[in-house]
Formats: C-alpha cells, structure tokens, sequence
C-alpha cells in the first residue's frame, strides 16, 4: 500500500475523438489480474497519475481509419494533444506518443522535436540471471504498490544513456559485405552488390518477390533491380524476372515499386500498395530499402528475409519453401529496445508490466515515468497507466 507520504494525482485521458462505445477489447484483455491492479491512493508527493487512452480504434482497426493513429501526450502540461499523425511529424505540441503498446518520443524517426529517452532501472529482479528471461512467479505477485518505490528513488539522470527513436530496416542496406550496395572505401565509390539477394512479401501479404540489385549509376543514382514475383495466383515464383529501375536522380529522393503491378507508383498516393521503397538520405551517405508493413507505408504485412546467395535463393522456389521466414522493419527507441511489458506469462495471453523507470528529455524538462498497467477498469486493452513526475 502506498504510505501517508505519497499522493498520485490521477486524471483519465481519452483521445479526443475516441468515444467510450467504441473502445474494442482485444488480445489480451482481462478481467483481473492482480498484477495489473490500478495502485491505491495515499495522501501524497510530486507524482502525477494518468491514464491514457491508447486503444487506436482496436486491434484490426483499418489503416483508414480515422482512430487507428497515435494518442498524443505532452508532460509539462500533463495533457492529450489532438493532432493526427500527420500533423504530430512537425508538431512540437507532443513528448510521446501512444498506440496499443507501442510508445514513441518526438524526435528522430518519430517526430521534429529534441526528446530522448534513457532507461533509469531495468528492473532486474522481475527476471532471471539472464536478465531477459522473466521469473514468473515474481511478475504474478508483485503490484504497482510494490515497485512505487522504485521511481520515487530515482532523483537524477547523471550517468544514463539517452537515445531517440529510429527506424530499422530488415534489408540490410549498409554498405557491407551483405547489403545490397558496396561502399569502396579507397575510391569512395558505390556499386551494386550482384550476389546479395532477397525475398519480400507484399504489402497485401499476399504475394511475394526475391531479388537482387544488378547495377547502380551512381551519378545519377539509377538502381535497378532484378525480379522473380509469385503474384497471388502463382504456386511459385516466376522463371522469368521483371526489372524495375529506381531513377532517384538526387540525395533526398524515395521511389516505390510495386510487384503486383510491376510498375513504379508514388510512394505517398499509393502508401498501402507499394511493396519496395528505395531511399536516399538527404546527405546522400545512406541509400536504405523499406518493405511496407513496419515503419514506413500503411500497410501491415509487408517484410522481408535475406540477405541469401544465389544458391540460396534458388532454393526457394515458392513462398511456401520450408524455412522462408519474414521480419517486417521495426521502430527502435528506448521503449523498442527495453520494453516495458512482458507478454503471456503462464498462458493467457495477457500482458504484465515490469515496472521499469525510465527518463524522457523534453529538451527542456526530464521526466521519470513508469507504467503499471496495461488494462483499464473494466479490463479494456491498450488504457495505459502512466505514473510520472518532472526530475
């Protein structure tokens, strides 16, 4: 129980244009768990308490729909900001971003603001001597109450690594040995790495391509791409490639592709149709390959697996070939690479958080915060429930 010297202001925030019948339980939801008890109030400190509606329409929601996007939170005035994702990309309105369990700070990959994000305890003791796996028996008998403690002796971030969100690509694109460029470093050339493939699966999920880059111009930065499609009629891939040249022509430019069609579209009208996007950075130094169904896109099923050689690739003849695996490209942050929940513990498919504290840096203020549930009072998912406090 908290003691008499401990008071959580508490306040619930609903997304602006999310009514409470809309609300949709979804995996996860539950009717109890002791874990996820909301703490008990005392009389109290510096603590602020909010929950905030991050359910984003529920899970299945479509991309079109106009509550499938992030609920927007700024902490120095303790407030939802209503803004679309859209409109969140150059706000400076917004620290953090909520969506079912996914959290994003502004700044990096994820905004046009300065925040970072550091890990201030990683709660080490909700796990085994691997630090990774979860000790079960801990997370299922401990309680918000328990691990208030640990943020209230967090008093300053000398010392903590802070970092911003990114986005990470599955198509290695690096430069090296296995992307699907080679960077000379005594004749600062780039050039098409021939022997390096890939497969993909489409945007829609449902269709699929391997393929490798055959030549790159690099004046004019023309990269072209050899392809052998299985469309969603096919039982195997095609024996006979289709070519797609990506005219990027200068440093900043993206350009799409998409394998049922087989022609190039524009990566912005048709953001749930492409499959491949090929991106150079504005300084000209990163050349990156998306799919669409991570961070990039609308879609939710694009992804890739590679880097294969040619034997390799060969191998698989169909989408269905035995150990053909896909990864879709990811966000990394300090709340991707630490997350602050576990998931499933002795089945159930709930999902229990570890009470972690971390520090966000608005650029002007810090703030400790942890999280200590996932569930509202009627069990609906993705309410979360927000303790914080300005360092």
């Amino acid at each position: 129980m908290l003691t008499q010297n401990f008071r959580l202001n508490r306040l619930v925030i609903l997304a602006p244009i999310i009514a409470s019948s809309m609300l949709l339980t979804a995996c996860g939801d539950s009717n109890d768990p002791a874990a996820i008890q909301m703490p008990a109030l005392g009389a109290t400190s510096d603590l602020n308490e909010r929950v905030i509606d991050a359910t984003a329409g529920g899970i299945g929601s479509l991309a079109t729909n106009p509550v499938n996007k992030h609920t927007y939170f700024n902490l120095d005035t303790g407030m939802v900001v209503d803004l679309t994702d859209v409109a969140a990309e150059t706000s400076a309105d917004w620290h953090m971003g909520f969506k079912r369990t996914g959290i994003v700070l502004n700044g990096g990959a994820s905004g046009s603001g300065s925040v970072t994000g550091a890990v201030a305890d990683n709660q080490e003791e909700l796990y085994n001597a691997d630090t990774t796996t979860p000790n079960e028996s801990v997370f299922l008998n401990t309680t918000p109450a328990i691990h208030l403690a640990d943020i209230t002796a967090v008093t300053e971030a000398t010392g903590l690594t802070f970092s911003s969100d990114e986005n990470v690509n599955k198509i290695t694109s690096d430069g090296g040995s296995e992307s699907w460029w080679l960077y000379d470093r005594v004749l600062h050339t780039i050039s098409a790495n021939v022997p390096a493939w890939n497969v993909i699966r489409s945007a829609s999920g449902d269709s699929f391509a391997k393929f490798n880059v055959t030549n790159i111009v690099q004046g004019s930065k023309d990269i072209t791409l050899e392809l052998f499609i299985q469309n969603v009629s096919d039982t195997s891939f095609s024996l006979t490639p289709v070519t797609w040249t990506a005219s990027i022509g200068a440093d900043g430019v993206t350009k799409c592709y998409d394998i049922d069609t087989t022609v190039e579209v524009d990566c912005t009208a048709a953001a749930s149709d492409w499959d491949i996007q090929i991106e150079v950075s504005a300084d000209g130094r990163s050349w990156t390959m998306w799919t669409n169904g991570g961070v990039r896109g609308s879609a939710r099923s694009g992804a890739s697996f590679g880097t294969l050689t040619k034997t390799q690739a060969d191998q698989f003849v169909a989408s269905t070939t035995p150990g053909l695996t896909f990864s879709a490209d990811t966000p990394s942050g300090v709340f991707n690479d630490s997350t602050w929940y576990e998931y499933n513990l002795q089945g159930g498919r709930k999902l229990w958080p570890n009470y972690r504290v971390y520090i966000v840096d608005t650029g002007t203020n810090k703030y400790k915060l942890q999280i200590t549930s996932y569930y509202g009072a009627s069990g609906t998912s993705a309410m979360i429930n927000l303790r914080y406090a300005k360092l």
